[in-house]
């Protein structure tokens, strides 16, 4: 066993390269228009108000 390992070090097998593909550009949504308007704003919640009761 150690001399299979110590062929496999002495060879340097180079490790496979493994290539990932590019990560998607991050979304760009603006809100809804009218989102900020006072009486829309009354209906959001965050999630910390509404998780644990």
């Amino acid at each position: 066993m150690t001399k299979f390992v110590l062929a496999l070090l002495a060879a340097k097998i180079p490790a496979p390269v493994v290539h990932l593909p590019p990560a998607p550009a991050p979304r760009n949504v603006p809100p809804g228009p009218g989102w900020d308007l006072p009486e829309r704003r009354k209906f959001r919640f965050r999630i910390e108000d509404v998780a644990f009761e």
